[in-house]
């Protein structure tokens, strides 16, 4: 029986290429994202935690492009997603232009910027700043006693500044320390156009399981906030996709149970798990479904590629710069229109694509636009193979091209790649949506608008 929600697909080309249509985009290369895992992840975690959360579109949502992300999530009820934070005011300005809606709920849902420094900006910059958040609607975070002050003076040009204050609870980066606080209370005091809307911390290690350093850090900022009860005026958030309850803890495990606040007035922000990332899991700690659930979180991001040619290599020779392969016997190997311009990291060492469901090694050096794979031996192994098949570099197979019963692995992790590059998932994901067309799937929605990143 067909769905009575037909799965929705729309493409955004990162640039224009007359006459394609937006169904067939110029690019054999693509990012696709399904934006139900994105809404399911959120629904999840809000479930653990017992109370709504921020869902964090920074970078572009992680690449996954936050405008299609935002408009998705901004249908949930505030229980489940309360607003939304990126790091620069750039990145606010430029949500807020494009999503009316956004524009329209900011009652409802914050748009939270966390790298705001007006101490570092001249005064005409200052004002600029301070004129953009007034005519848009976005909530500043503040670190610091410089830059406290200096929304103070913002505020004091009749300009009100509701704001998040962060503490440092041991990360030792941004946020303020402990022994400050009294002297940041004295500001807001001293500064009617300040208004606190919130406070939240910020772990170092929570994709540690079982962390006695992130224990710590829940205590000392339950502590911190218990000795200066009127940092909990308003909302009060310190959980992050991996410090949020998971394996069976409820609710009260987390960040609610150690401040005993009700849930209208607790949040979370949800960084890479919105997207199905998760560094527990990538360390081999991760949360796999339990007793027949599926696994949490789900990632969100697909990225393909089609084989663009094939050629032979004998025994003995080298493919790409330097020959950093040789075939150790005669190989096929297929040409990928992909390469690390595209997001694909030329440092990855050892890393595996699927092609007909099956894995198959990168041979030789990821090149700008281009690498290449290794397709298997030139006797019947490689004759499966032809120009034009669906290469996945990231995600699972479909069930067009299933994996084959001896394949150990059907899909292909951004975990993986943190892994062959050195690196962390969150990077990777980034790094795909450079240059690639996105397409964006959900099967309950009637229609998905996606975000036009060519201008």
């Amino acid at each position: 029986m067909p769905s009575p929600h037909p799965t929705t697909t729309t493409t955004t080309p990162t640039c224009s290429s007359e006459g394609a249509s937006s169904a067939d985009p110029p690019s054999p290369s693509r990012v696709e994202v399904d934006l139900d895992a994105v809404v399911e992840n959120l629904s999840h975690a809000a479930r653990a935690a017992g109370h709504g959360g921020y869902a964090v579109v920074k970078a572009d949502a992680y690449g996954h492009g936050a405008e299609a992300v935002v408009r998705r999530l901004l249908r949930l009820a505030p229980e489940v997603c309360r607003g939304f934070c990126v790091a620069r005011p750039e990145e606010a300005e430029r949500l807020l232009s494009r999503l009316p809606e956004l524009a329209r709920d900011a009652g409802r849902v914050e748009l939270l910027v966390l790298g705001v420094f007006p101490a570092l900006l001249g005064e005409e910059r200052r004002r600029e700043l301070a004129r953009s958040r007034a005519r848009l609607g976005w909530v500043p975070t503040v670190g610091g006693l410089d830059d406290l002050a200096a929304w103070a003076e913002v505020a004091a040009m009749d300009r009100p500044v509701p704001l998040h204050l962060e503490l440092d609870i041991g990360m030792r980066r941004s946020g303020f320390d402990p022994a400050l606080l009294s002297r940041a209370g004295d500001i807001l005091q001293s500064s009617p156009g300040l208004q606190l809307r919130g406070v939240f911390g910020h772990f170092s290690e929570s994709e540690v399981a079982g962390s006695d350093v992130t224990a710590q850090q829940r205590r000392r900022f339950a502590e911190v906030v218990a000795a200066h009860p009127w940092l909990a005026s308003g909302v009060v958030h310190l959980d992050n996709t991996c410090g949020l309850p998971r394996d069976g803890a409820g609710p009260g495990e987390g960040c609610a149970g150690n401040l005993g606040l009700p849930p209208e007035r607790l949040s979370f922000r949800l960084g890479g798990g919105l997207y199905g990332l998760d560094l527990r899991r990538d360390a081999g700690a991760g949360s796999a479904g339990r007793d027949g659930e599926p696994e949490w979180p789900r990632p969100a991001m697909r990225v393909t590629t089609r084989l663009a040619a094939l050629r032979p290599v004998r025994r003995g020779e080298g493919v790409g710069y330097n020959s950093t392969y040789r075939a150790a016997e005669d190989r096929l190997i297929g040409l990928l229109p992909i390469g690390y311009a595209d997001g694909v990291p030329r440092a990855a060492r050892g890393a595996e694509v699927l092609v007909g469901g099956r894995r198959r090694a990168l041979a030789g050096t990821v090149s700008m636009d281009l690498c290449c794979v290794d397709l298997g031996r030139l006797d019947d192994e490689g004759a499966s193979h032809h120009v034009g098949d669906t290469v996945v570099l990231l995600g699972a197979t479909t069930p067009e091209s299933p994996a084959p019963s001896s394949a150990p692995s059907a899909a292909v992790s951004a975990g993986e790649w943190a892994r062959w590059s050195g690196t962390i998932s969150y990077e990777v994901t980034c790094r795909f949506a450079q240059r690639l067309p996105r397409s964006y799937t959900s099967s309950r929605l009637p229609s998905v608008t996606a975000p036009d990143r060519s201008r």
